[in-house]
């Protein structure tokens, strides 16, 4: 075996391990590469530098930000050959705030991935470059199945169009609705059927894949064939779409059972270690 490489990863916070940055970091190491985690929101601008000096000191193969909007490539990371990657997981048609974000740091990266097809085609003849299309995923680990106590789950913040979905939902169902804080894996967890709905765009958000390792059946708003990441969830066109599914779903045991089955398989080859190799694929041309 050859030395154990060494990744940076500078996201937004480590300190929650059902987060993507603690997923991706553990995925790293499940990989036999050396971690060096910097939570930048956690930091004020000269200690992130300090620590980004340090770890190209000790030597560094790769550097992987994680959104990145508080951190500057010009000043801080050195001017050093190494690769310098930029996974974005917000979507830049949504908020103009991330589309800004995106094409100011976008110049500044060896490789850029994003996690949506249909917002890389929507950006194309917008930016000069190459954008890698890279799914969100999840840990096996965190979001596992566990004992089934509730019907059904619409677990995210509500805003927007969700407003009226989770007014429904709890009304009809009793839905447990809204942000659970920490509690959020294993809340997920114990329900039967989760609920995703998406605020404008065709994406699959990383709550899809979160719900689908838990063993839920997902019933999630509409994407079209080609930009589905996941084949096996439930896509819904509206709500009287949503209820119907839920509906037969709810006196159908049987058929409940086996969806839940198919997503929950077709999870296991989505998780954060999948992403990673595709990151290393692309960067190494399959060298890990």
């Amino acid at each position: 075996m050859g030395t154990k490489k060494t990744v940076l990863i500078l996201g937004a916070n480590f300190d929650n391990v059902a987060g993507m940055e603690s997923g991706v970091a553990k995925a790293f190491r499940q990989l036999n590469w050396n971690v060096i985690a910097l939570s930048y929101r956690k930091m004020f601008p000269s200690n992130l530098f300090m620590k980004v000096d340090e770890a190209y000191a000790k030597g560094i193969d790769l550097v992987l930000v994680i959104k990145g909007e508080r951190v500057d490539p010009l000043q801080t990371f050195p001017r050093a050959s190494v690769p310098k990657a930029f996974w974005f997981q917000d979507d830049v048609r949504w908020s103009k705030t991330n589309w800004a974000l995106f094409q100011t740091l976008f110049p500044y990266y060896d490789y850029v991935f994003y996690f949506d097809q249909s917002g890389i085609e929507w950006m194309q003849d917008k930016i000069r470059g190459k954008v890698y299309f890279l799914p969100l995923g999840y840990d096996p680990e965190v979001y596992r199945p566990r004992s089934k106590k509730r019907d059904v789950c619409f677990l995210c913040s509500v805003v927007g169009p969700r407003l009226e979905v989770a007014y429904i939902l709890k009304h009809r169902y009793n839905a447990l609705v809204g942000w659970v804080g920490d509690d959020y894996p294993k809340l997920l967890a114990e329900t039967r059927i989760a609920v995703n709905w998406g605020l404008a765009f065709q994406s699959t958000q990383q709550r899809v894949f979160e719900a689908a390792g838990c063993g839920c059946v997902v019933v999630t708003s509409w994407v079209d064939e080609k930009y589905r990441v996941l084949k096996t969830p439930i896509y819904v066109k509206d709500l009287e779409h949503l209820t119907k599914e839920i509906d037969e779903l709810l006196v159908d045991e049987e058929e409940l059972k086996k969806k839940a089955q198919q997503i929950k398989t077709e999870s296991q080859n989505h998780t954060w270690k999948h992403r990673v190799l595709s990151l290393l694929n692309q960067i190494q041309g399959g060298d890990k």
